[in-house]
């Protein structure tokens, strides 16, 4: 059956946001301390009077959803934390191949661009390229940098490679470390089977607008080598997408300059050499080849309307959406691969787990930045544009060890983690002439660095009685770092980038998290359950700059959590409801230096981020589900952000500003009806809704210069499609029917950009997909 947008085959959860009027100040910490401790209270109370009444037995069959959130296999119902499980079979229905996709359909997730750290979750942001916030894995290894001189950018993994995404929203550092202050996303990749030979063939094609064609291949084949003892499943893919900007460069229109083209692989050895022991052998690897960018620079922050110059001075041409003033036919590439190493051995007592990683990743650009450094043409003649060469790449190696049991009275996990990260970056400025030919490199920069952490973790769940549970979890970690700064600056630039110079800084950093989160189970598949739990993310080097601090300190949050979960007996009616306050101080911040448009990161004073969540998912009538999703966020500064004698590019915000790029209200519906048009042909037909409200740029140390703010909209997608036999399958798609403009995407650089660069989403695209099971 084909889902629109799932956590299982059922479909996706909804939320509806409870919107709670809070006044600013401590109320609701107070409140939610005081309903956590009275819950536990309560809840232990309740077993003393029925201590001979067990719960019932929950029920799980074809349709039950599981997830590895707290490493280990659990129905999403048990677990104590607010998920969002995605299916892949609802990704590659739609031909969604890209987070920037579907975020907006995962309650309290956001996306601000395509690196690491601008990804969000709860409102846990505060803009820029700063170290991560919520952490990204691949099934339990580490995806990508702990810091942002990993340059790392968030991994598209082609569907046909998953078994589905799990986002967890909330501080996740007690069992996944540093870098998940928000929460994380876990890809988790479909497994060979040692019983059963299948394959899956694929091909899609779509159309975007005015623009032009896409199509994607996919195929994967799954061989059991020795029944019940060895098997192998690998996957193929390309995926080339359809693009609809044309680039004016040079004076002339380049049409469709935004193709992507992604293609790659996975490999999966799965071996039983005895009972009680397996082995897991991952490869996988995928390149994405850019042919431009879907960037525009706009006239003002008022007016969205995309413009054919560099100058301020008003639109050139055909102010169009679909035509970019990009000086330069821009390009660039990204490239991962990663090989891991998995044994699970069953001890009787326990299970001992061992999971060894290492992931190689590169980013390559070629970026017009005439907006950014319009000054340098004033030191060359014959210069009419700036183009930064960006090349960047990450090794890194991560070894988990841990040890689990399950008993009548606990479930407990203990272990250990280590991981090495060496990331190098380059980055060039080439001043060129109208033809674009290079006339000059101003400033040339190499910048290794390393990051090395070492921690241990314990968890365990007490089961107080057959109802109520309490759980208490515990991380230390302890990280280094190093960054070396390589410069080669021009003479005649010299007065603004410095003299060429070789440094070389340092930082180490440690920390403590933790949760506790008790939790009561009403009845079979309904819980009830308070979360109180801390995060931490490192700090680090700043880039060697003239008056900006060498360093920056690391960051905290602790979250406090009430939330409930469950389903009907029927499962006619599935929820899942909560609400939070995250408290977070010494915010990390990214500025940007007037002088040299180099951007650095600074400590902030302290946000908050408060807001509810309510997944639910409704299937009246046999056949048919109905899922909706929204989130109320409200983030903002508790205080000032402090004033630096360091630098003169100080970021200025007040109390109850808001923070970047998380809007206070989303929402999504999607509904789908399913039939057996005869004996072996099934039918759908469905759409989803979406609403994004608006949002606020980065802040900004340019005086009296405004804030960004990102416009509301809302998209409608169609799809439908029939299958015959249970093999063959034919679907069709509509995305952003109503062509709606909305921006995804917007960068200021802190208030400095005299026309703000901002990034659509993708107009309306037409296409289909047929599938083939054996």
């Amino acid at each position: 059956m084909t889902q629109s947008f799932a956590i299982d085959n059922t479909g996706m959860y909804a939320l509806l946001a409870v919107k709670q009027n809070y006044e600013p100040g401590s109320e609701m910490k107070s409140q939610i301390i005081f309903g956590s401790c009275a819950a536990v209270a309560i809840l232990a109370g309740i077993p003393a009077a029925h201590g001979q009444e067990k719960a019932p037995a929950p029920v799980t069959d074809s349709d039950t959803i599981i997830v590895t959130a707290q490493k280990r296999d659990q129905r999403l119902q048990d677990v104590p934390v607010a998920i969002t499980a995605v299916g892949s079979d609802a990704l590659v229905s739609q031909n969604i191949t890209s987070l920037s996709a579907f975020y907006d359909r995962v309650p309290g997730l956001q996306f601000a661009g395509e690196r690491t750290s601008e990804i969000s979750i709860r409102g846990i942001t505060s803009g820029g390229q700063t170290n991560p916030t919520v952490a990204i894995l691949v099934d339990d290894v580490p995806f990508g940098s702990s810091t942002y001189l990993g340059n790392a950018t968030v991994p598209d993994f082609d569907p046909a490679v998953l078994e589905r995404i799990e986002v967890l929203r909330g501080p996740q550092g007690t069992l996944y470390g540093a870098s998940s202050l928000g929460g994380l996303l876990k890809y988790v990749t479909k497994s060979p089977d040692i019983r059963e030979f299948s394959g899956r063939v694929e091909v899609g094609a779509s159309k975007v607008g005015d623009g032009g064609y896409g199509h994607s291949i996919r195929g994967s084949l799954n061989v059991p080598i020795l029944t019940d003892a060895v098997a192998l499943r690998v996957n193929g893919f390309l995926n080339d997408s359809p693009a609809w900007v044309d680039s004016l460069a040079n004076g002339a229109i380049h049409r469709d300059r935004n193709k992507n083209k992604s293609w790659g692989g996975r490999a999966a050895l799965l071996v039983k050499p005895f009972e009680g022991l397996t082995l897991n052998f991952t490869a996988m690897k995928q390149r994405t080849d850019l042919n431009g960018d879907a960037m525009y620079n706009v006239r003002s922050l008022s007016d969205f309307t995309a413009i054919n110059t560099n100058s301020g001075a008003g639109p050139v041409g055909a102010a169009l959406p679909e035509r970019t003033n990009s000086a330069l036919l821009t390009d660039g590439m990204r490239k991962y691969a990663l090989y891991s190493f998995r044994a699970d051995w069953d001890l009787g007592f326990a299970t001992l787990t061992s999971v060894s990683a290492w992931t190689r990743s590169g980013v390559a650009d070629i970026v017009d930045v005439s907006a950014v450094f319009g000054f340098l043409p004033a030191f060359y003649p014959g210069s009419a544009s700036v183009s930064l060469d960006n090349e960047s790449s990450l090794r890194k190696f991560s070894q988990e060890v841990r040890l689990s049991g399950a008993g009548t009275m606990f479930d407990w996990i203990i272990g250990g983690f280590y991981t090495k990260e060496h990331a190098d970056a380059q980055q060039s400025l080439t001043v060129l002439d109208s033809s674009g030919s290079s006339l000059v490199n101003p400033y040339e920069g190499a910048n290794p660095s390393s990051y090395r952490e070492a921690a241990g973790f314990a968890d365990m769940t007490w089961h107080a009685t057959d109802r109520l549970d309490i759980q208490i979890g515990g991380r230390y970690a302890d990280n280094k770092q190093r960054y070396s700064s390589v410069t080669t600056v021009d003479s005649a630039v010299v007065p603004i980038f410095g003299s060429s110079n070789v440094n070389s800084t340092g930082s180490k950093g440690h920390a403590f998290t933790w949760l506790v989160t008790p939790s009561y189970k009403i009845g079979p598949d309904t819980m009830l359950f308070a979360r109180v739990a801390a995060g931490y993310r490192p700090g680090g080097p700043n880039p060697v700059v003239p008056n900006v601090p060498r360093s920056f300190g690391s960051d905290r949050v602790t979250s406090y959590e009430l939330g409930i979960k469950g389903q009907t007996a029927s499962r006619m009616l599935t929820y899942d409801i909560s609400m939070f306050q995250v408290d977070w101080k010494d915010i990390q911040l990214q500025s940007t230096d007037t002088n040299t448009q180099f951007v650095f990161y600074v400590n902030g004073s302290k946000a908050r981020s408060r807001g509810a969540e309510v997944q639910v998912g409704l299937k009246p009538i046999t056949g048919v589900s109905i899922n909706a999703n929204a989130a109320y966020t409200a983030a903002t500064l508790r205080g000032d952000l402090p004033v630096s004698t360091l630098s003169a590019t100080n970021l200025i915000g007040s109390k109850g500003d808001r923070l970047p790029s998380t809007a206070k209200f989303t929402s999504s519906i999607s509904a789908q009806y399913n039939i057996s048009v005869r004996d072996s042909v099934d039918a759908f037909i469905g759409g989803t809704f979406v609403y994004l409200g608006k949002r606020y740029g980065g802040f900004v140390n340019i005086p009296d210069s405004s804030r960004a703010v990102l416009p509301d909209y809302k998209t409608l997608d169609l799809r439908a499609g029939f299958g015959i036999n249970k093999r063959w399958q034919l679907s069709v798609f509509v995305r952003n029917v109503f062509d709606k403009n909305g921006v995804l995407i917007l960068d200021n650089r802190n208030g400095s950009l005299t026309n703000p660069q901002i990034t659509y989403i993708q107009p309306r695209a037409v296409g289909f997909n047929i599938s083939g099971s054996f």
